[in-house]
């Protein structure tokens, strides 16, 4: 993969760049664009407060300049992007600031067209995303008749340049992407040293990073597949990089940051020619470096191996159980910035009812106080209503609906059965007029977060922590493997403002 020489073209075309990109083609319930006030400024952003004006931003490449801030969780139900904003012939290179908001429902899905898929694509000179959380997965096609094709897909960002700063911001979702490369003359003449290049780039946060990566996590999955075909006498070359954090750590930095990635899915398939050349570099927290990284943790029960391409920073495995241990972390551990329970000044807190007992952002959870230390067991409601359940959501065969009444977030965990790579829940609901809820409503169903599945020995666990408004939901939970749903159970949530006690019934 010749990726220094590639990213010096990627510059010089971007920063010549007067004319907006192409659109590629959206699927699935995407809203009509709407209008958003603000100039644009730190001081008077862009406000995007609506599934419209998140699509009104995509469309206006005018504003991949500004500052733009997000007021509210936005759900894009089953929006399915066909480009995104930050393109190769306009990089964004303005700010793009969550507000301690996510955004989901929403699916970004580029071709050939658009090498970069992610929340952004292309995150230019000065660019920044702060403060986001992001539930969706990403796919980049590639595809080239001739001579090379590479594609770059992150769960926040598909590329970054080297002035580039992501911060307190995490990706869940599929992470995926495929290159096909074909070469039929093997050079000038047929005879000459051409060559098909197919690569795959592929980050839990960035695709390929050379900016600043702080305060970030990833509890996704990825998948890839890269195809080199060589006729003439050329050597095809078939490479997919992989990275729970980055696939390609290029100068920049990586710090306090973690993932639960899970070894993926990856081939490369290199064939005729003179020769081929395959590879396959892929770690739990980057695939290759030639940056610096600290303060970064993965599971290595999940994904036992950690870079092997390039040199650089290994990074810290750790297990599961370890991802939710203050000591981890800690001054003992990390030195992050961060409390044993909610946060107060702290960037991070932890608590075992929520994220799964792992670190989370203090942005994203408002001031409470947490019952259960991060390394003790929950053991029933908290003050601020929160309730676990463990009741094992999918088994095979799959139980009978439970029946939960909890005033906010619960946790879910369960076995899932040996074929099954992820589990997702999908919510249905929220009403809070509803007097009963049926079943068969799924024509408004959502995907609320993804699990990612925990190997201990013959045992395969997850643990999803679920945050539904007010209102009565029925929720799916399924164990997937790709489409095909191997277990799933269903159970109805009844979410209420004031704080009972939980019940089951």
């Amino acid at each position: 993969m010749r990726i220094a020489p590639l990213l010096m073209l990627i510059g010089a075309a971007t920063a010549l760049a007067i004319a907006a990109p192409a659109l590629g083609t959206d699927l699935g319930n995407c809203p009509s664009p709407t209008a958003y006030a603000g100039a644009g400024t730190s001081g008077d952003p862009l406000l995007v407060s609506t599934p419209g004006n998140l699509q009104q931003f995509r469309d206006t490449s005018g504003d991949w300049g500004k500052y733009a801030l997000l007021t509210t969780d936005i759900e894009m139900a089953g929006c399915i992007w066909g480009s995104t904003f930050g393109a190769h012939l306009v990089a964004f290179t303005g700010t793009f600031d969550g507000g301690g908001h996510v955004v989901s429902g929403l699916s970004i899905a580029t071709s050939s067209s658009e090498p970069y898929a992610g929340f952004i694509g292309l995150l230019g000179t000065n660019g920044v995303m702060q403060d986001l959380g992001f539930t969706g997965d990403v796919t980049v096609a590639v595809a080239q008749g001739s001579d090379s094709a590479t594609g770059y897909a992150g769960g926040l960002v598909g590329l970054t340049y080297s002035s580039t700063m992501i911060t307190r911001s995490w990706a869940s979702g599929q992470v995926s992407g495929t290159a096909v490369a074909v070469d039929s003359g093997g050079g000038i003449g047929g005879s000459g040293s051409g060559y098909a290049d197919a690569s795959v780039v592929l980050g839990g946060i960035a695709g390929y990073s050379q900016g600043t990566v702080a305060d970030a996590y990833f509890t996704g999955s990825l998948t890839g597949v890269a195809t080199a075909t060589e006729s003439g006498v050329g050597a095809p070359s078939a490479s997919v990089y992989g990275g729970g954090i980055a696939g390609v750590l290029g100068q920049g930095s990586i710090s306090n940051v973690y993932s639960t990635a899970s070894t993926p899915i990856v081939s490369a398939n290199a064939t005729g020619g003179a020769s081929q050349v395959n590879q396959l570099w892929s770690g739990g927290l980057l695939g290759a470096s030639h940056g610096t990284m600290s303060n970064a943790f993965w599971d290595a029960t999940a994904w036992p191996g950690n870079g092997s391409g390039y040199t650089g920073p290994a990074g810290t495995g750790t297990t599961a159980a370890g991802l939710a241990t203050f000591a981890t972390f800690g001054p003992a551990g990390g030195n992050w910035s961060i409390t044993n329970g909610f946060p107060g000044s702290t960037t991070w807190g932890m608590c075992r009812l929520v994220n799964g007992g792992r670190p989370f952002l203090a942005r994203f959870e408002p001031s409470s106080t947490c019952t259960a230390a991060p390394d003790a067991p929950a053991t029933g409601p908290s003050p601020s209503g929160t309730s676990a359940d463990t009741g094992g959501a999918v088994v095979s065969p799959a139980p009978l609906p439970t029946h939960i009444r909890v005033p906010g977030p619960f946790v879910t965990t369960g076995t899932v059965p040996s074929g099954a790579t992820s589990v997702v829940q999908i919510a249905t609901g929220g009403a809070a007029s509803m007097s009963r809820l049926g079943l068969g409503r799924w024509a408004n169903a959502r995907v609320v977060t993804r699990c990612p599945i925990t190997a201990h020995g013959a045992t395969r666990t997850f643990t999803c922590t679920t945050k539904l408004g007010p209102g009565r939901w029925t929720l799916s939970t399924q164990a997937r493997n790709g489409a095909t749903v191997v277990a799933s159970s269903v159970r109805r949530v009844v979410v209420k403002a004031a704080k009972p006690a939980a019940v089951t019934g």
